[in-house]
């Protein structure tokens, strides 16, 4: 699937994307410093709820730009935070796939604010113009 976004409207794009996906990470880390803080109960669902929010973002403009990887696990950190936050009670083995998620997705957020200038380079290879 492509979005009908030329790679022009992308390229253009990628600077406020870079700039944005900066203070999405920076947001992401001070979350999981909160959800690390306050893992069991409410606030824990409560934390859980605001990185699925967040995640939730991520993978939309990411889907948007044709980023699949970041997309697949910003989508997969969203659906283990909404696990988390509607049975917080059985959220043990859930919260370690989280934190494996939530490291993925640190890793790959950096490398594309890393990226500066060039192209990232994770577009599906069946993108059209």
């Amino acid at each position: 699937m492509t979005t009908g976004l030329t790679d022009e409207w992308i390229a253009r794009f990628m600077p406020t994307f870079r700039a944005l996906t900066a203070e999405r990470l920076a947001e992401l880390r001070a979350l999981r410093a909160t959800a690390a803080a306050t893992a069991a109960g409410a606030a824990g669902a409560c934390a859980a709820r605001q990185i699925g929010g967040l995640a939730h973002k991520i993978a939309g403009t990411a889907g948007t730009l044709d980023l699949p990887q970041l997309d697949a696990l910003a989508a997969k950190t969203e659906e283990i935070c909404h696990e988390i936050a509607t049975d917080p009670g059985r959220a043990g083995d859930k919260r370690r796939a989280l934190d494996s998620l939530l490291d993925a997705l640190d890793a790959e957020l950096a490398r594309i604010v890393a990226a500066g200038d060039t192209q990232v380079e994770d577009r599906r290879p069946d993108r059209r113009s």
